[in-house]
């Protein structure tokens, strides 16, 4: 029968700080499991390095609100649960070993080759975790999901946005994008 190994964050952290799986194996812990994401694509990178360039733009605003946005971050959500998403906005690090949910004000994944499983799984750990909210970002569908108001495990609200439409940046009020300059 096979053994299953199970991870705490604490685990999961010096894991990623011992390098023992090389630098470019991008793993999450998911109920407790090392779960290897897939790598990014062209389409991936490029939205991503998109977004980046407009929440550059909006940093006046987010630091007046006493934010910023950070690209790639390990987030803890729980003892068995720490993520990388893409993006998050969040106060500025006041301390070692992550960022907890409680950090983060909005969170945002794109999906290429797992829309399915950030629809899905990760919706359910971030509500969970009361990310309050979360963006997907679907380029292939050409739609952005805004899940926001966790409730019991749950996210009560979910918008879909399309370009030409405006996008509110939850955290910073006046700021908005438009799904089109990012897709």
């Amino acid at each position: 029968m096979p053994t299953e190994l199970r991870f705490d964050v604490d685990a999961y952290v010096r894991l990623g700080e011992s390098r023992v799986l090389g630098e470019t194996v991008r793993l999450e812990l998911l109920k407790g499991r090392l779960i290897e994401m897939p790598s990014e694509g062209d389409l991936h990178m490029y939205v991503r390095h998109r977004l980046t360039m407009l929440l550059a733009t909006a940093l006046p605003a987010l630091t007046a609100a006493g934010l910023s946005f950070i690209s790639d971050p390990t987030v803890r959500l729980s003892e068995e649960d720490a993520v990388i998403p893409d993006l998050v906005i969040a106060p500025p690090p006041q301390r070692t070993g992550g960022y907890r949910a409680a950090d983060i004000r909005l969170v945002i994944e794109v999906a290429v080759s797992s829309a399915d499983y950030d629809r899905s799984v990760k919706r359910e750990i971030y509500a969970a975790a009361g990310v309050p909210v979360y963006w997907l970002v679907e380029p292939e569908a050409k739609v952005v999901r805004v899940f926001s108001q966790p409730k019991d495990g749950a996210y009560a609200q979910e918008a879909v946005f399309a370009p030409g439409q405006s996008l509110a940046l939850h955290a910073t009020p006046g700021v908005a994008f438009d799904p089109a300059d990012f897709m």
